[in-house]
């Protein structure tokens, strides 16, 4: 485990050497207060850089030793900035990291997402930790929903990657590639903002509970660019 740990902060400096001009949204639990009505941001890039506004109750503490955001999975989101051009052009690759922690594993629990659920396939960007075969990993609202191949652990910090190049999604877990298959163009709705921990509905209310996150969050980013195998690192052990 204290390996483990270690690299969840080390991996600051990892990820920012790879990301240059791309790097888009940059979370830190470290930068979270609980009783905040923001979670700050690392970097100044413009309209996307702008904090997370918080909804509920979000919680810092530590868990399993690392500094972490905890969600109750019932009232507490993080609204974000409204996307634009870098994630929403059609085949615009992107890129998720996440460092999370889950108890019990539900579902379709919802780590970020950005447009909107419902309209054609491929209009939509969910990335969850979830047990359903079928949409529990990568969310595009169609038959291009994918599960993950090998479900993580529940109550032990794992490193999420889930990237896409402009037609193939890849998912890896802990350094390791779970899935990688061909989904064409996506083309997600615009104009609605990121959501961490939840999702918008086609009315854009926010998504009923099941999909909400119930977990804890030590760092996430997004890029407007495709890591690949040799970027994301391979090193973690628990």
């Amino acid at each position: 485990m204290t390996r483990t740990l270690t690299a969840v902060y080390a991996w600051a400096a990892l990820a920012g050497a790879q990301a240059g001009a791309a790097l888009l949204v940059s979370l830190d639990a470290r930068d979270f207060t609980t009783g905040s009505r923001e979670w700050p941001q690392r970097i100044s890039n413009g309209s996307l850089s702008v904090p997370f506004r918080t909804h509920g109750s979000p919680v810092r503490m530590d868990v399993g030793g690392a500094p972490a955001v905890v969600l109750d999975g019932l009232d507490d989101f993080f609204i974000g900035p409204a996307t634009t051009s870098p994630l929403h052009a059609p085949s615009a690759p992107h890129s998720v990291e996440a460092w999370v922690y889950q108890g019990n594993i539900r579902g379709e629990e919802s780590i970020v997402s950005w447009g909107r659920r419902g309209g054609d396939d491929g209009t939509f960007s969910g990335f969850r930790f979830g047990a359903d075969p079928h949409n529990g990993a990568i969310a595009r609202w169609g038959p291009r929903d994918s599960g993950y191949h090998t479900l993580p652990a529940s109550g032990r910090w794992h490193y999420l990657v889930f990237a896409y190049d402009g037609k193939f999604q890849y998912l890896y877990v802990d350094g390791q590639l779970d899935i990688a298959r061909e989904v064409g163009s996506l083309d997600p709705h615009n104009g609605h903002p990121i959501m961490l921990g939840a999702e918008l509905r086609s009315d854009l209310s926010i998504e009923g509970r099941f999909t909400r996150f119930s977990g804890a969050l030590a760092k996430l980013r997004i890029h407007a660019s495709c890591l690949d195998a040799t970027q994301v690192p391979v090193s973690y052990t628990h």
